[in-house]
């Protein structure tokens, strides 16, 4: 089983960070060992009140690598073996590769010509080239689905020469259309949390919330394929001073 591990974009400002790709979010973090320990931290940063949305898309960093002696044939080696990978990928149903430009674009053999390859930033004499491999989180699935048919996947793929194909231990989620849609939902939320407050405590007492309305909507990762969104607020409850 891959390692649960989980991303966040750039302006969701929390102690992992997430990324606007044109209308999909891609949210990814920290690697720990157990997937219940993360949704216990989280637990710490996410309010009472939040929004669970499933996530959209289960996606997985793969590198494509050549070690050959020489620049351009180990280029055409990662060209070559990306080549049978977009080819794989049409002929593989809930599998999508991507790359990042403007956003996060999907990839079809005709768009080959687009794709960088470029040096290893740590590695002297290797050519590289990183890409997403991404599958769609159904209803029905769990983690190990949505792992296993990206597992499935890269295990079909074969190098050229001495290019091989290396994806990540960990993964992300992306959520199509951005946390902001979900705003409403969360305002609302907060206003019938407020609601069951003052029923319950009666008028005998206080409730005051505080929230920054002009902030961006938040989101975080508070399961396998799950997604917490929220505004930050506080809430005070105080016996009313008698006059």
């Amino acid at each position: 089983m891959r390692v649960f591990v989980l991303a966040l974009c750039a302006f969701l400002i929390l102690p992992h960070a997430a990324e606007a790709f044109q209308d999909e979010i891609v949210v990814t973090g920290s690697r720990i060992a157990r997937p219940e320990a993360r949704r216990n931290r989280e637990a710490q940063t996410v309010p009472h009140v939040h929004v669970v949305r499933r996530a959209d898309n289960f996606l997985v960093t793969v590198e494509i690598l050549s070690d050959t002696r020489e620049q351009d044939p180990r280029r055409e080696e990662v060209r070559a073996t990306l080549q049978a990978m977009l080819e794989q990928a049409e002929r593989s149903p809930g599998i999508t590769v991507s790359m990042m430009g403007d956003g996060l674009v999907d990839l079809d053999p005709d768009m080959i010509g687009q794709v960088a390859i470029t040096e290893h930033p740590r590695r002297e004499d290797v050519s590289t080239v990183t890409l997403y491999l991404k599958t769609p989180v159904g209803e029905s699935d769990d983690f190990d689905d949505a792992d296993n048919r990206v597992a499935a996947f890269v295990e079909s793929l074969q190098g050229t020469g001495r290019a091989s194909v290396h994806p990540s231990p960990s993964y992300s989620l992306t959520l199509t259309g951005g946390a902001d849609q979900y705003r409403n939902d969360v305002v609302r939320a907060i206003a019938n949390d407020v609601r069951f407050l003052r029923t319950t405590f009666g008028s005998d007492y206080e409730i005051n919330v505080a929230t920054n309305l002009q902030e961006r909507v938040r989101l975080t990762q508070t399961g396998p394929l799950e997604l917490s969104i929220f505004l930050p607020y506080t809430a005070a409850i105080m016996l009313k001073q008698d006059d």
